[in-house]
């Protein structure tokens, strides 16, 4: 293991002549691996004719570009594209044109299919319902780690226990019969595998400089697809986080079998792979005491902080009320002393047991907050109200509701209660939008209204 390369040296290298070559970083968390690797796209996007491939986590995606183009301080790379692993799967098979996919429900038609070929599969519980989404499930994990009806039928041969004998020889002989079902169609689990045959077709990835710094998988059908992309690529760089010189390997043993599947996927396919470690941290702590912690929460043995520090408060409550009670006091508090609200970030294990309690103790503090947690799209208010004018438009009458009670309607909020009130007097839905209102003493009004609000959905 080498020590960090130079950054004209690493020029040097992936500015020159394709050689097939994996390189790879490691290092603790705020070691500057991904700083690095944003340097070097900085240097290469000053050729508008090299092609830039970065691969991160699907959530991270636009905020990696976002952080590109900063660095580079451009609003727009040529040659850049940053891609998830699964998008990267997609545009390999797009720009290919391989075969569409099996869909969600014609995966599961042919599992219920498989199951039926059996008298009593798994003791019964083979025909219980929705037992065939399991075994799509199921499948996908199998095709996912490359496993196959005769691996699985050698691996029982293997064991002694008789119950997960019989299981495995049935997930195998019920895997086949899906298989020959599906013949030549392939499913989404048979998306990698697929990628990875079309790889070479794929004209994005020929001489294009690859940079991982984290995927959202790293399963054999995955490291497989990344060896053809490296294959086809010029060069590769991909980071990845480890104990460095510290005591806490457990905390890094996932990404280091990451790290292993990847650099065997490379060999495999005849590519040099080359390892090098970033010791040096990044200063992105203003608090030694929290640079401390830091490094040596996890560790074991540990060496105890000596020197005092006003940077780190413990409070112990009675319960998560109290907790946020806290909490809120202390960022209030800080406002006060001149700090914004902007400034301050909350972080917790296991938050969706305090997020009702932080909701409704910020608000009463009124304390304004930004959580960030899934939602679904249909819980974003412009997402209905475009969806619902897009529907309305295209002759689906009774989504006009969610396009004219929308606040981005064109009404103010006095207008459209007024103009809601009328139509609950007179059991109005969607279709009743579309023609004129002449009931009861407000139908002049309340037609005023609906043919402000009606106008701009109509013009499309």
């Amino acid at each position: 293991m080498s020590a960090f390369w130079d950054l004209t040296n690493v020029m040097l290298i992936i500015k020159g002549v394709r050689n097939l070559s994996l390189r790879i970083m490691t290092g603790r968390a705020g070691s500057g691996k991904s700083r690095f690797l944003m340097r070097l796209i900085s240097e290469l996007v000053t050729n508008p004719l090299e092609k830039i491939i970065v691969i991160v986590p699907g959530q991270l995606t636009f905020e990696t570009e976002k952080r590109i183009m900063r660095a580079c301080g451009v609003e727009g790379i040529l040659g850049l594209e940053v891609l998830s692993i699964q998008r990267l799967a997609y545009k390999i098979l797009e720009e290919t044109g391989s075969v569409p996919f099996m869909t969600g429900a014609e995966k599961t038609m042919a599992c219920r299919l498989a199951l039926q070929a059996y008298d009593a599969p798994f003791g019964g519980t083979g025909h219980l319902p929705d037992f065939e989404n399991s075994l799509g499930a199921l499948f996908t994990q199998l095709k996912s780690h490359g496993q196959t009806p005769e691996s699985l039928r050698g691996a029982a041969r293997s064991m002694t226990d008789k119950g997960l004998i019989s299981k495995l020889l049935q997930t195998a002989d019920i895997y086949e019969k899906y298989m020959e079902i599906c013949g030549s169609r392939l499913d989404m689990a048979d998306m990698y595998a697929a990628a990875a045959s079309h790889a070479a077709g794929a004209s994005f990835l020929r001489g294009a400089h690859v940079f991982i710094d984290g995927a959202d998988s790293y399963v054999p059908s995955v490291t497989s697809m990344l060896a053809e992309v490296m294959a086809q690529a010029k060069n590769t760089l991909a980071a990845f986080r480890t104990e460095g010189s510290g005591s806490d390997a457990a905390l890094f043993a996932s990404e280091k079998r990451n790290m292993e599947r990847l650099m065997n996927a490379a060999k495999a396919r005849g590519i040099e792979v080359q390892i090098t470690e970033h010791t040096e941290m990044a200063k992105r702590h203003t608090s030694e005491a929290l640079a401390f912690l830091e490094k040596n929460l996890f560790c074991y043995p540990y060496s105890p902080y000596t020197d005092g520090t006003d940077s780190i408060k413990i409070f112990e409550a009675e319960s998560p009320e109290q907790e946020i009670q806290a909490l809120a006091s202390y960022i209030r508090q800080h406002v006060r002393g001149g700090k914004r609200f902007r400034d301050i970030a909350v972080a917790a294990g296991g938050l969706e047991t305090y997020l009702p309690i932080i909701k409704s103790v910020f608000s009463s503090f009124g304390i304004p907050c930004f959580i960030d947690e899934r939602r679904a799209l249909s819980e974003n208010a412009f997402f209905v109200f475009l969806y619902s004018a897009l529907c309305a438009a295209s002759g689906d009458t009774a989504a006009a509701e969610g396009y004219v009670f929308s606040e981005y309607a064109p009404l103010d909020a006095t207008e459209r209660s007024l103009l809601k009130n009328y139509a609950r007097q007179y059991g109005y839905k969607g279709w009743h939008f579309f023609g004129e209102f002449r009931r009861g003493a407000a139908a002049a009004q309340a037609e005023a209204l609906r043919r402000q609000v009606m106008q701009p959905l109509l013009a499309l």
